[in-house]
């Protein structure tokens, strides 16, 4: 018997993720996700108007059988992270 392997799938849409800017009027730009192996990291880039303008970086790493995101910005002011990236 073989072992069941588990793959990423080969674009976002193969697993139902949708990543058009036009899904949120705060999203400035369509949003990227990559796989590089060892992590997830989506970046969303953010459009506040007047307020802010940038790009949010979350980065899921393996922890076990889940995924631990650790967030960050080099854009947007602490005030508009969320509480857990300032």
């Amino acid at each position: 018997m073989v072992p069941h392997q588990r793959r990423n799938p080969r674009r976002p849409a193969d697993a139902g993720i949708n990543l058009s800017a036009a899904k949120s009027q705060y999203l400035g730009a369509d949003t990227t996700l990559t796989w590089t192996g060892s992590e997830a990291i989506v970046v969303f880039t953010v459009g506040l108007g007047a307020k802010a303008e940038g790009d949010l970086a979350f980065t899921g790493e393996p922890l076990g059988s889940d995924l631990a995101y650790s967030c960050s910005s080099s854009d947007l002011p602490s005030a508009l992270l969320p509480a857990h990236c300032r």
